[in-house]
């Protein structure tokens, strides 16, 4: 059987999404958790009908998993965006934090909300990014050990600054993680 090919999404199904998530972040910031948030509950807040949300998602962790991939997406394109640059790491880093900044905005109050598998998958998304940064610079397993740490340690860290339980500012976490890597890449 030839398999389906995808079709572009349209404009409707895009706006659709877009506001199925937007309801469920306004949920969360009301104080809902994840498992007490219903479909009825976002299609209603989303002006949408049930079958429009079943169109785009299964359940509620779906919408979840979509708003999740929106953020390490935005975080691959910052990569890809940076590494043409002279100066990659520092490119990538303040892109990061203005990202962070504008994220934080967005997305206030309701990481800290978030199922924790959503943190699991930061730390996956953290390694592939990992891989695809440091590639090309080391093929040693123990340096690739170290930038692990390091980039996870740099995830925690802007996880926590997005859910208001750390007080550095966005240039130290950056400027640490920079000097960090750096010293393990012996440059």
């Amino acid at each position: 059987m030839a398999e389906k090919r995808k079709r572009k999404p349209y404009a409707n199904a895009k706006r659709s999404e877009a506001a199925l998530r937007q309801a469920l972040i306004d949920e969360i910031r009301e104080g809902k958790t994840v498992g007490t948030i219903s479909i009825s509950d976002l299609v209603k807040r989303a002006n949408v009908n049930r079958g429009t949300f079943y169109n785009h998602y299964r359940n509620i962790n779906d919408v979840v998993n979509d708003i999740e991939l929106d953020l390490v997406n935005g975080t691959y394109d910052l990569w890809r965006a940076a590494k043409e640059d002279p100066r990659p790491l520092e490119t990538f880093f303040a892109s990061v934090n203005a990202y962070v900044r504008e994220g934080r905005n967005r997305y206030d109050g309701i990481l800290s909300r978030l199922p924790t598998f959503i943190y699991k998958d930061v730390k996956t998304m953290s390694h592939q990014l990992c891989d695809s940064i440091f590639s090309e610079f080391t093929n040693d397993d123990e340096n690739k050990r170290r930038l692990y740490i390091v980039m996870d340690g740099a995830c925690n860290q802007y996880i926590d600054y997005l859910i208001g339980l750390n007080t550095w500012e966005l240039e130290d976490i950056s400027s640490s993680a920079i000097a960090l890597v750096r010293n393990i890449l012996g440059n």
